[in-house]
């Protein structure tokens, strides 16, 4: 095994490790404030896309990760539906249909210009849940295990379609390994926010 498959494999396995925290999470604590439902939509979508473009390229590293991945991106949504009280047709139907949509482009149009379509899912995801994570009141939802665990599965992804000429892998994983950088990032920074203003403040005592 060279080490650009070996490189794909270890990808994978973490990138499919990416949900895992967050869902057991919220299904230990039934807990989903400040997570963003758009973004597992988007990441859905995402999941749907690649597990087609994997079998449809040969590329069984994508495939099988990405479609395991899919499930639990899937029990996160059911989760959050439920917290929520959400219709489960606004919820599944727009990753869905998004997602056959992509499946199209990449039969048609090509790796390229699937990597290209494919990453505008993935990156709004990350400014929705930079959006969430700005508005909410606390974070106590969120799993930083996950956000840190993505952004090292994309780095790693973008390192594959690079070595590996894998066009759209260089596209999608390159835009998403900054966005997720940016995520993690204001994340530390809000937390830290967050627990300075939740500290009692020193009252003083008149002479």
């Amino acid at each position: 095994m060279d080490l650009v498959v070996a490189l794909s494999w270890l990808a994978a396995l973490l990138g499919t490790a990416t949900a895992l925290p967050q869902f057991i999470k919220i299904l230990r604590t039934r807990i989903t404030t400040g997570v963003s439902t758009h973004l597992w939509q988007l990441s859905l979508l995402g999941s749907i896309a690649w597990t087609f473009h994997g079998f449809w390229t040969n590329q069984m590293a994508i495939a099988w990760p990405t479609l395991i991945l899919g499930v639990m991106q899937v029990g996160i949504l059911v989760l959050i539906r439920h917290n929520e009280r959400l219709p489960i047709a606004s919820v599944f139907v727009m990753p869905l249909m998004a997602g056959v949509g992509f499946c199209v482009i990449d039969f048609y149009a090509g790796a390229a210009a699937f990597g290209t379509a494919v990453a505008i899912s993935p990156v709004l995801g990350q400014l929705a849940q930079l959006r969430t994570m700005r508005r909410a009141s606390d974070l106590a939802g969120v799993s930083v295990e996950y956000l840190l665990l993505n952004l090292a599965s994309q780095a790693m992804w973008m390192s594959y379609g690079w070595l590996g000429v894998e066009w759209a892998m260089r596209v999608n994983a390159t835009a998403q390994t900054l966005v997720c950088g940016l995520v993690v990032a204001y994340f530390m920074h809000r937390r830290v926010s967050l627990l300075r203003a939740a500290q009692p403040v020193p009252m003083q005592v008149a002479a």
